[in-house]
């Protein structure tokens, strides 16, 4: 810093604090350390040297700009920051991190590639002007996973200071360096690459949410993952595939409960009776109010023989929200899982594939709840996609845990009709009690349960401090999805339980309760794959015009085939805002998640948080989910969950809550954070929980903890 005076080393410390505010964009997960290095070479466009007039500088811009897009396109960041060479004759020798500078370029997705090259020239001579100055005084690390370096113009970095370094000859060659990052993202990269630059230096005024980055490999990709038109087979209603069990196996054990056991038979000629009942009043659409009994699962299984759709609430819910469901969705009767009728037979009915099964009212975001209108062919296809995929047989045992009122009790109460089994039934309330659900696995045998990633880590923690491995051995297959599934969860489970197979679900209601499916093993990442698509499914991950993403982009996740609901109970107008037909994809319609996506390169998916979720603070866009990756990835911590409190962008917080062991104290969390997040991104305040609050379907407690953190 000789010969800088005091002022104008304010003045750049000043121009860097707020050229590094955005900090790094991050398009990979990178993993210092990693000795995974090595070389991919690529060779440019033809018109890449034309275009640059033969000037180095020419040839730098057009370079750096194009990957400045293709990381906006990677990430969504309207501010992208990436490394440049230092200038040749700068008095720097490219031994050290001087040897390359941050570049910061704000990008939008309405820009032109031609905006982004003028915005990045002013961006480059700005960060050259303030050169002189030490930016690791401000930030430990580099700001940017990728930098770019053109030959005859800036000095040769050593590639030990940057996970990616774009090399590119005077010839127009380029060269990949990288360390810690796989070949196969390297190799995707420079293909977008390449696919970005053929389109814009053919129409440098094309915008760049019109640039389509989808090469050849990925249509190859894309279509065989979607590759799932598989037949249903006969039984295409719940009746129909209850009434093949019952004549398959009419003495065989059906429900299982601490008041005794029902076989297929004498639940059939029950629910017959009840069926008949119902028939007589002529219900189109029944509500089922009751806790976990024998007496529910008949009165829903009479609904659906008497051709009526269920609606399904859970008592516990308040009564203005009961209420409501039971106005809005205009059920003609009521059924609370006692009642008791005189044996009669049931009079021929028929249930057609296009009938409604169920309608499951979801939260909205107007703060009403809405019914969701699933019918019994899209029932069917989950029930026979789950049972190619993940087989039960006649001796298996599916426990029956979750709420009435949360879709996934939809494959507890039928998923056991497809393989013949029997359905076993967790006394209420004991849902939360990983004591009670590991007294119901030995008592019942149980071999199949779903738990939602909460639930899952915590009864695998006490199956560990009880020392029950030896209680839980008939469980043979855990599902678990409705919420995040993260490495630590995996981990925890398979210190408990590593002889039970563990499947990761994902589903919107919309879509009857699961569309992907993934197979869990020992976790690498740090994210758990959300797999790929069950039977009859197909899922595009698309841009914000519907087209489909490239391999690695994010995008929304849209969800199109039979796993599709009707749509929304007395609501045209938010099913036509959800359910929209999406001729690029070549879908007469599909659901529109809002669920943050990417398809990796063997074609599973990520998820990667709600679009939703996303919050203002200060003006940056900021998504929980990211700074909770980084909270997770902090030692003794297990679990974290992020909030924002605060009426306007600038005086929004945010506030983190993580859960753990032996959670590390907050200060040092912070000073963690701080190290790999920008100032805007780091929380106000970080608050430790033995556990986290939950909603009554076993969810993370969102609200409240944002409730906790504004009081």
């Amino acid at each position: 810093m000789c010969g800088v005076t005091q002022a104008l080393r304010r003045e750049h410390a000043r121009f860097w604090h707020e050229a590094l505010a955005a900090g790094p964009t991050r398009f990979f997960a990178a993993h210092p350390g990693d000795d995974r290095r090595h070389e991919l070479r690529q060779a440019l466009p033809d018109g890449l040297l034309a275009a640059a007039t033969g000037r180095p500088h020419g040839l730098h811009l057009l370079i750096a700009g194009a990957v400045v897009a293709l990381l906006h396109r990677y990430t969504h960041a309207e501010s992208v920051t990436i490394g440049q060479g230092a200038p040749i004759g700068g008095g720097v020798d490219g031994t050290g991190p001087d040897a390359l500078i941050p570049v910061r370029c704000a990008v939008f997705g309405t820009d032109t590639f031609t905006d982004v090259v003028n915005r990045l020239r002013t961006a480059v001579f700005d960060s050259y002007a303030h050169q002189n100055f030490d930016v690791g005084v401000l930030r430990h690390g580099a700001p940017y996973q990728v930098a770019v370096r053109v030959e005859g113009l800036h000095v040769e970095p050593d590639p030990e200071h940057v996970p990616l370094l774009l090399d590119v000859a005077a010839t127009g060659e380029l060269t990949a360096r990288a360390a810690g990052i796989g070949k196969d993202v390297v190799a995707r990269l420079l293909r977008h690459l390449t696919t970005l630059l053929d389109q814009v230096l053919s129409c440098p005024d094309l915008v760049l949410d019109e640039v389509d980055l989808l090469t050849e490999a990925d249509i190859r990709l894309w279509e065989r993952c979607n590759d799932t038109a598989r037949p249903i087979g006969p039984h295409r209603t719940v009746p129909a595939m209850f009434a093949h069990a019952v004549a398959t196996r009419p003495d065989a054990r059906a429900l299982l409960s601490p008041d005794g056991v029902l076989t297929y038979r004498e639940l059939d000629e029950r629910t017959d009776s009840l069926a008949a009942a119902i028939l007589e009043r002529g219900a189109g659409r029944v509500a089922v109010i009751a806790e976990r009994s024998p007496g529910l699962v008949i009165a829903i299984l009479a609904v659906l023989k008497a051709g009526a759709a269920y609606v399904p609430i859970d008592p516990s819910l308040p009564a203005e929200r009961i209420d409501f469901v039971l106005r809005d969705s205009g059920a003609s009767m009521v059924l609370r899982g006692d009642t008791e009728v005189p044996s009669r037979p049931l009079p021929a009915v028929t249930v057609r594939p296009e009938d409604p099964a169920y309608v499951i009212y979801t939260s909205g975001s107007t703060g009403e709840p809405k019914g969701v209108v699933v019918e019994h062919r899209s029932v069917a296809n989950l029930l026979v996609g789950t049972q190619r995929a993940y087989p039960l047989g006649p001796d298996d045992v599916i426990l029956h845990k979750t709420s009435i009122s949360f879709d996934v009790s939809v494959w507890e109460l039928f998923g056991w009709l497809a393989g013949g089994g029997a359905l076993a039934l967790l006394p209420p309330g004991a849902e939360r009690d990983p004591d009670a659900v590991i007294d119901a696995v030995e008592r019942y045998e149980v071999t199949a349960m779903d738990l939602v990633p909460q639930m899952l880590g915590a009864l695998a923690d006490v199956v560990v401090a009880r020392n029950a491995v030896d209680r839980m051995r008939t469980l043979r297959l855990v599902s678990s999805g409705s919420d995040e599934l993260t490495p630590d969860h995996v981990r925890r489970f398979r210190r408990a339980l590593r002889q039970t197979r563990l499947v990761n679900f994902y589903g919107p209601t919309e879509a009857t309760v699961q569309v992907t499916h993934f197979a869990v093993g020992d976790v690498a990442g740090e994210r758990v794959p959300i797999g790929g698509p069950l039977d009859n499914t197909r899922l595009h991950v698309v841009d914000r015009l519907l087209r489909p993403q490239a391999a690695g982009v994010p995008g929304e996740l849209c969800v199109a085939g039979d796993s599709l609901a009707r749509g929304y109970l007395n609501r045209p107008d938010l099913t036509a805002e959800r359910f929209v037909p999406a001729p690029s994809l070549g879908e007469a319609r599909v659901y529109r998640t809002g669920d943050l996506c990417r398809r990796l390169d063997d074609g599973t998916l990520e998820f990667l948080g709600r679009i939703d979720q996303q919050v203002k603070v200060r003006g940056y866009r900021v998504e929980p989910g990211e700074i909770e990756h980084q909270l997770r990835a902090c030692p003794g911590v297990d679990d974290a969950i992020v909030v924002a409190t605060g009426g306007s962008t600038q005086d929004r917080r945010l506030v983190a809550y993580v859960t753990g062991a032996q959670p590390p104290h907050s200060d040092d969390v912070l000073r963690r954070l701080r190290e790999v997040l920008p100032a805007y991104m780091v929380p106000a305040a970080v608050h430790r929980l033995a556990a986290f609050p939950v909603t009554v379907s076993g969810k993370a407690d969102r609200a409240r903890l944002a409730a906790s953190a504004a009081g």
